[in-house]
């Protein structure tokens, strides 16, 4: 078997595992493992040394620490499948794995600054210069903090609603572990949605009856924030952004039911929990 043919059944495993579309886990896999082909001769026998030259190379093009350790991580899992289907000798997944991740300030690897929540004054001034589809797109996404790609998803079969109470069933990142998303929707949302509810269908669909990607929602606010010289957030922090006032206002269990996420250790990394304890205890007893 060629090694692009190689590729080619993990590939489809993940289609079929994972789902398929430009933002998926697919795609990102897809992007971690090409350099497999162009720079290794056969990948039944990637050797470690192999593995290190593929990420000396990213080192090369200055992708992040975050990004190289991720796509190394793509690359292993990818042996551990191909090992299960015999399609690479017995311990060629164990031996790859050995490979510690990059540690920061240890390489020469990218370290970006950490993205920062978005404040409320600066959603509003965006708000305000937006088209009535972006800006309903934008709001829903601030006061729920669901993830873009369950935003462009959005559709009227998942939702459930009365005269009073209304929740969210979003198609989200992580259905394939059985994980539901169950996402409360409050009063300020619901006026929102519920006109764009009276239609059966996807929610925010362009004149075109055409639907937003993920890629292209967020370009399309990057043109309003160029065309005004606004201040540039993207939408993933906006889910930042709620993240920290729920945890603020409720705590951590609550951000985290708010995020949907499987466990609190996830929800921290939005929400900040460490430092903002750290801040108090500070000022109490510093």
């Amino acid at each position: 078997m060629t090694n692009k043919q190689m590729v080619r059944k993990y590939l489809e495993h993940c289609e079929d595992y994972y789902g398929s579309g430009p933002r998926s886990t697919t795609a990102a896999v897809e992007l971690a493992v090409r350099p497999l082909v162009a720079l290794c001769g056969h990948l039944d026998g990637l050797a470690l040394s192999d593995l290190k030259r593929i990420r000396l190379a990213m080192l090369e093009a200055n992708l992040a620490r975050s990004t190289i350790n991720a796509r190394i991580d793509k690359i292993v899992r990818m042996y551990r499948w191909l090992e299960c289907e015999d399609y690479v000798p017995p311990g060629t997944y164990h031996r790859l794995r050995t490979l510690a991740h990059l540690k920061r300030g240890r390489s020469k690897a990218v370290d970006p600054p950490k993205r920062q929540p978005v404040d409320a004054r600066t959603v509003q001034a965006t708000l305000e210069k937006c088209p009535p589809l972006l800006q309903d797109m934008l709001a829903v996404q601030w006061f729920t903090g669901c993830r873009s790609g369950s935003l462009v998803a959005a559709h009227s079969d998942q939702f459930i609603c009365d005269n009073k109470h209304m929740s969210w069933h979003p198609k989200h990142k992580t259905a394939y572990l059985d994980h539901e998303v169950e996402l409360p929707i409050g009063p300020k949302c619901q006026k929102i949605l519920r006109p764009l509810l009276k239609r059966k269908g996807p929610l925010f669909v362009h004149r075109r009856r055409s639907t937003y990607t993920t890629w292209s929602y967020r370009r399309a606010l990057v043109r309003i924030q160029q065309r005004y010289n606004l201040l540039p957030f993207t939408p993933h922090q906006l889910r930042h952004a709620r993240a920290n006032l729920v945890r603020s206002r409720l705590g951590v269990e609550a951000a985290q039911a708010v995020l949907g996420h499987r466990t609190v250790n996830a929800t921290q990394l939005y929400a900040g929990r460490q430092l903002a304890l750290a801040r108090e205890a500070a000022e109490k007893y510093g």
